[in-house]
């Protein structure tokens, strides 16, 4: 009999050619991410801030926020906006980052190491 024909794009890859690991490291926050902006540094610092206490105190810190801010647009806390923000997707990420046990402190060492 003929050999099989070869899968369809939407059928998932064989197991005898494992698919290549894209995905990046939560713990390495300065690599490239498909779909997310990194916002310019004033901005950076508050999302940084914002996400760390949400990482320690939860979603319902969060919500506190959003309800304080409420019929502010492009406030301080606009990047907590998945509709309007294009930074949203960072600041979730950064979230992840904070609650796997990343650092600030870590990161900056990282990226000092990298330089030298």
């Amino acid at each position: 009999p003929p050999p099989p024909p070869p899968p369809l794009p939407s059928e998932p890859p064989s197991e005898a050619a494992p698919a290549p690991d894209v995905s990046v490291s939560a713990s390495v926050p300065s690599a490239p991410s498909f779909g997310v902006i990194v916002p310019p540094p004033e901005i950076r610092a508050v999302v940084h801030k914002t996400a760390l206490f949400v990482s320690k105190n939860g979603r319902a810190f969060e919500a506190k926020i959003l309800a304080s801010t409420q019929g502010q647009a492009g406030g301080k806390f606009a990047f907590m906006d998945p509709g309007a923000s294009p930074f949203y997707a960072y600041y979730e990420k950064r979230i992840r980052f904070y609650e796997e046990g990343g650092t600030d402190e870590a990161e900056a060492a990282e990226k000092r190491r990298r330089a030298e």
